[in-house]
């Protein structure tokens, strides 16, 4: 899918806000986009659909998926599915994945052997180890589905489920390291760094709470910014104020000008 220039902004407004640190938006989220935003106001919950230029390492998949959650905790309950430009793949991201995968799918205990092997990969086939026929019948029939779907989730193509009878009982091979240790280092590193940046902007101690504009009451209907096409004279909106601006009229006072978007859409 092809992005729009206002798709792409908006991206880049949701990294900033997110903190993501400016090494790993260059090398692995540049050029990407929000696709679209479903709000459910019934269930207060926001899920986005982004697209993102390659797989990503688990890291940083993992850091968006905590910094989504902390940053919009207060507005909705947020989850996010990813969609890959580039649709390659290897061997080694499908296996750093795996545990991701099993720990986000719910399965009978029976299922509990997934968390101990790593699938083989060929092609759009996950070969899974099993030691019977009647494993195997339940594991297509249980698993694959849920598999495939997460694995769709994470920005992979759509994988099948197939199962290799062993003749004999092995010791399931233990996990090994998943993503190329170039790359796990790099994205500790820049968490490393993020966390220090935190920390620092933490111990500063502001004197509030400031209020600016008339009291919202809490069961006030938020209307989404994208439902607003002409001229209102009160609407509730929520979201994140990306830039602010401020000017000395003549007459002494200051105008501020915000700039706010729900990833809806914006305003000014």
């Amino acid at each position: 899918m092809s992005l729009t220039n206002e798709q792409q902004e908006r991206f880049q407004i949701l990294l900033q806000q997110l903190q993501i640190p400016d090494d790993l938006i260059n090398q692995y989220l540049q050029g990407g986009g929000i696709e679209r935003l479903v709000i459910d106001k019934a269930n207060k919950s926001w899920h986005f659909d982004l697209q993102v230029p390659r797989i990503l390492p688990t890291e940083l998949y993992e850091l968006l998926e905590t910094k989504l959650k902390q940053s919009f905790s207060h507005i909705a309950r947020t989850t996010f599915a990813l969609e890959t430009e580039n649709k390659q793949f290897t061997e080694e991201e499908v296996r750093a994945y795996w545990p991701l995968c099993t720990e986000r799918i719910t399965f009978s205990p029976m299922f509990a052997y997934l968390k101990k092997q790593l699938p083989q990969v060929n092609g759009v086939k996950l070969l899974i180890n099993v030691n019977n026929e009647l494993e195997s019948t339940a594991l297509k029939k249980n698993v694959a589905k849920p598999v495939g779907d997460q694995y769709e989730v994470f920005g992979f193509p759509r994988f099948q489920l197939d199962t290799h009878i062993q003749q004999n009982t092995e010791e399931m091979q233990k996990f090994r390291e998943q993503t190329q240790q170039e790359d796990r280092e790099r994205v500790i590193q820049a968490m490393e760094e993020m966390a220090k940046k935190q920390a620092e902007e933490s111990s500063v101690v502001y004197e509030g709470p400031i209020t600016l504009g008339y009291l919202i009451k809490p069961d006030e209907e938020i209307t989404p910014m994208r439902e607003i096409q002409d001229e209102e004279r009160r609407k509730t909106v929520q979201g994140y104020v990306f830039h602010v601006e401020t000017k000395e009229l003549r007459s002494g006072r200051t105008l501020l000008t915000l700039k706010i978007t729900d990833y809806t859409d914006s305003i000014m």
